[in-house]
């Protein structure tokens, strides 16, 4: 699956500054090798459980979601 994530990453890349991928196929070591194929481009990656909320980047909004996700994150119970 991950040729197909790089290249729909790169197309990403040189159609839009900020863009999001998200999906169970995809795996922690794709963060490193999406760096090294996309040079100059700002590569971040989180990975959630499934005992953490799902956030739904369609049904918020991509700020609302990274900032939901954010708070999922960071939160101290």
């Amino acid at each position: 699956m991950y040729p197909h994530i790089e290249q729909m990453a790169e197309v990403c890349a040189e159609e839009a500054e900020r863009f999001l991928i998200e999906g169970f196929e995809l795996s922690p070591w794709y963060s490193g090798r999406l760096k090294a194929a996309l040079e100059g481009t700002r590569v971040r990656a989180c990975f959630l459980g499934h005992s953490l909320p799902y956030v739904d980047v369609a049904a918020l909004g991509f700020e609302a979601a990274m900032q939901q996700a954010r708070h999922h994150l960071i939160r101290r119970d």
